[in-house]
């Protein structure tokens, strides 16, 4: 027991410090002997598969381990990850509702639930779970995102066109707070992107503050006629590999301001698709080149929704 005690725990660290090739020898030697009935013994062979992208083997893993140990919250949550990554969304929605009966205070489960109505579009459910996760952990940086993505996406459902309320543009002020609240917590490099949105985020309600529409089919500025923006080029966001291989399609809606420079300087997405698809949108909007609309004669920045189709 003691000699089954100390691999397990080394092929943990090992897990821990990135070495997951060695992990996985150790694991793997476990589960065939003494750590056969051990559920943690599946459950870090399921995490290390997931560290390699074998979704396949993370999944036979994980499920060893939920049968082992039905009960065990942080078992289901991971399971309710591959399920998740591999587009089985009933599976995941039970696995981490699970998990979160078992354990209230299940931070992950909340975060990974909210993403999955994210994706769905179920927004009130996905701004209760991200709260919910940044509530129970305040180090967990990616609920903070979520939620922020979360208002975002509220605002973009609430002012397709046209110009925002004040209350609806508080759904903006939220957005920027919940990024700033997470300054503590991001890494250097997650903080540079937070400073990126929460500075893009300004722009935006800046815009919307001097009485700028979201500009619509009708080509109009504060009510007068404009030349509307004219696309040079436009390249389609990539498909990422887990997309294609879950066979992921539908549309993603995105705030975008074109600037009377001729280039898309902020970008957010209103309606997600998960799976990367998102910051494929953002990476092939920044690329678009036009021509500017013109009030007057000269060149004005405007905000207008765009769709993306996959």
């Amino acid at each position: 027991m003691f000699a089954q005690t100390s691999e397990l725990e080394r092929a943990i660290d090992l897990y821990r410090q990135g070495s997951y090739a060695s992990s996985l020898t150790i694991l793997d030697r476990l589960s065939k002997t003494a750590g056969k009935q051990n559920p943690t013994v599946w459950n870090y062979l399921g995490l290390n598969y997931l560290k390699i992208d074998d979704m396949r083997e993370a999944r036979k893993m994980f499920e060893i381990a939920v049968k082992l140990a039905p009960s065990d919250s942080t078992i289901q949550s991971n399971y309710g990850f591959v399920m998740l990554s591999e587009r089985e969304l009933n599976k995941a929605r039970e696995a981490f509702s699970r998990a979160i009966d078992l354990n209230p205070n299940n931070s992950s489960a909340y975060f990974l639930r909210g993403t999955l109505n994210f994706w769905e579009s179920n927004l009130e459910i996905a701004l209760s779970d991200a709260t919910r996760a940044v509530n129970l952990e305040k180090n967990l940086a990616l609920a903070y995102i979520l939620r922020a993505e979360v208002l975002l996406a509220k605002f973009g459902t609430q002012v397709p066109s046209g110009k925002p309320t004040s209350e609806q543009l508080r759904l903006i002020d939220q957005a920027v707070a919940t990024l700033e609240d997470c300054n503590s917590v991001c890494s250097p490099d997650a903080r540079s992107e937070r400073d990126a949105r929460i500075s893009g985020l300004k722009v935006f309600k800046e815009y919307f503050e001097r009485g700028n529409p979201i500009v619509g089919d009708d080509e109009r500025l504060n009510g007068e006629v404009i030349t509307p923006v004219r696309i040079i080029s436009q390249p389609s966001p990539e498909l990422t590999d887990i997309a294609i291989r879950n066979s992921v399609s539908g549309v993603v809606r995105a705030l975008a301001l074109f600037d009377s420079s001729g280039r898309v300087t902020q970008a957010v997405i209103v309606k997600a698709l998960g799976y990367g698809l998102d910051g494929e949108v953002i990476v092939a909007l920044r690329a678009v080149r036009f021509r500017p609309a013109t009030l007057n004669g000269k060149p004005v920045s405007v905000v207008k929704m765009v769709e993306f189709s996959f």
